[in-house]
């Protein structure tokens, strides 16, 4: 597969400060807050107060490590006297963040990895561009009268250029299972039988760009087995392309097993076609000139291990969390030309571990 641009996309990631270089991740527990996460280095606790988007405001601990224009936080809210709790409560720290400014992404998520001895708990994840420049990803979770905030901050003036560092700080959070007191708790029964795998279900992501334009991302079955983009702009005719790239001689292959799909970003799909990864960006944008997806396989370049894609998951800026298996091997990937007002017509990509 011929990737144009790696040499440009290795300079974004060798500009990063020289410790982010050579600093060591290392597991920190807090046995009284009920979590553990990675951190480069030692963090300091306080207490403080949280305001929630209601105004109201509960009592925190904040463990919080700086390294150069990052800080890594995790905030532990009591709300154990809270008129609300699970959803409800996440709910509302994830509002008083979007009142810091623009809400990029604002997916559910999972704490933990299948397999390990850490408690699976759903929330939310977002990615925050604050009004002062800043950019932030983080994690939501509730448990036990707590709330967990997992957040990773990058700070002006090129704070998207190190967000790969706060979307592995976040993705780290895991909250340890309690152990089964003795004498007490019962073995988890059989699970049921699987139900047979009905047919192949047509896949379909869409996104909306402003108030007129809508995009999407999408496969059906017994057809061609390729991905197809398409383009809406108000009521008029929907204009589509099957992301291949055939110029550069990029082609994603065809599959008759549902892919995975992901897109948050106009111009921008992530998908899993075939056991392998892909980022796709349109790429044409002059006038009359046939519509053109490029595409690119993940696994080209960063040095990816072997391995299947279990899921594909796009975040903001033209990147994704990536799992492969087996393992559960979790990935940052980042396409280095993530503006889809960009007419340069590059895709690569960058790999790192999380």
């Amino acid at each position: 597969m011929r990737i144009q641009t790696f040499a440009a996309a290795a300079a974004i990631f060798v500009s990063a400060p020289a410790w982010a270089q050579t600093q060591t991740w290392t597991e920190y527990l807090s046995a009284a807050d009920g979590f553990t996460v990675t951190f480069p280095g030692s963090p300091t606790i306080r207490s403080g107060v949280f305001t929630m988007a209601d105004g109201a405001t509960y009592p925190t601990h904040v463990h919080t490590l700086r390294q150069g224009s990052l800080i890594f936080s995790v905030t532990v809210v009591d709300i154990a006297k809270a008129p609300v709790e699970g959803d409800a409560a996440i709910d509302l720290a994830a509002r008083a963040f979007a009142k810091t400014g623009k809400v990029r992404l604002d997916i559910p998520s999972r704490s933990g990895n299948p397999g390990t001895a850490a408690r699976r708990l759903f929330g939310r994840e977002l990615n925050v561009v604050h009004r002062d420049g800043s950019e932030s990803m983080l994690q939501i979770f509730t448990y036990n009268k707590r709330l967990y905030i997992a957040e990773g901050k990058s700070l002006p003036p090129d704070a998207g250029d190190n967000i790969a560092d706060a979307v592995r700080f976040e993705e780290a959070v895991a909250f340890p299972a309690d152990p089964v007191p003795a004498g007490g708790g019962a073995p988890a029964g059989p699970r049921p039988p699987a139900a047979p795998p009905g047919p192949p279900q047509p896949v379909s992501v869409t996104v909306k760009a402003g108030d007129r334009l809508t995009e999407r991302w999408r496969w059906a079955p017994g057809g061609s087995g390729k991905v197809e983009y398409c383009r809406q702009l108000g009521r008029g005719a929907e204009t589509c392309a099957v992301a291949d790239n055939p110029r550069e001689g990029d082609h994603m292959p065809a599959t008759s097993t549902p892919p995975v799909i992901s897109a948050v970003q106009a111009g921008h799909g992530w998908m899993a076609v075939g056991g392998k990864a892909y980022f796709c960006k349109h790429t044409t944008y002059r006038k009359n000139a046939p519509m053109e997806v490029t595409c690119a396989e993940a696994e080209a370049r960063g040095g990816l291990p072997e391995g299947t894609p279990s899921s594909v998951q796009a975040v903001a800026n033209g990147a994704a969390r990536l799992v492969l298996q087996p393992g559960n091997r979790s990935f940052y990937c980042r396409n280095p030309f993530p503006d889809p007002d960009d007419k340069r017509s590059q895709v690569s990509l960058l790999c790192q571990v999380l």
